[in-house]
């Protein structure tokens, strides 16, 4: 019975994230033809072209109208607005929370230069446990070598803890930053192929 059980289990775990994934496009793909449908509409020709065209249209257009926000953020009228934003949001209580973290998020995942050096594994929150963690910075604390290094929270990685650790201490891990990353935000589910 148990490798009836183990077989289905496989074919669960390969089928489900591609129905999942196939699930997830269609629904946003669904919604997104009906937003453009909507928004086209004033424009007799475009509204009446299928909805995979619209999307198509629709996703055209927003990459643009980001390309051109990146650009106005650029300037020095545009960095302003960018400050004015945020400080507005960061008086709103609920906005604050949700702005920042996806702020957060969106900034270690996109930008290319990571403030991230490396990959470590150290003894924490107690001996004998070890929890992933990311090296920010070297320096010395009182004559010894130590990482300054962020532990992230699952599956939230834009909240953790700063920890000073004694170089000796941690274990350097050979996988990417985008790989630890990944690691953390599916609470161990999506493991690394480690060498």
């Amino acid at each position: 019975m148990s490798r009836y059980r183990r077989v289905l289990l496989t074919g669960l775990v390969v089928l489900l994230p591609i129905f999942l994934t196939i699930f997830l496009f269609w629904f946003v793909i669904d919604k997104l033809s009906h937003l453009f449908r909507s928004l086209f509409n004033a424009i007799p020709v475009v509204g009446q072209l299928p909805g995979v065209v619209l999307v198509l249209i629709g996703l055209l257009v927003l990459a643009i109208l980001v390309f051109f926000v990146g650009l106005f953020v650029q300037s020095f009228v545009g960095r302003k607005l960018l400050e004015w934003t945020e400080r507005l949001f960061n008086r709103l209580p609920i906005f604050r929370d949700i702005y920042n973290a996806t702020r957060d998020l969106t900034q270690t995942l996109l930008i290319k230069k990571s403030s991230f050096r490396k990959v470590v594994l150290i003894q924490f929150p107690r001996r004998g446990i070890y929890t992933i963690g990311f090296v920010t910075n070297e320096g010395r604390v009182k004559g010894k070598e130590v990482f300054y290094i962020f532990v992230p929270t699952t599956p939230n990685p834009t909240s953790g803890w700063l920890c000073i650790v004694p170089k000796n201490e941690a274990i350097e891990v050979d996988i990417t930053i985008n790989e630890g990353l990944k690691l953390v935000i599916s609470g161990g589910m999506s493991l690394p192929k480690l060498p």
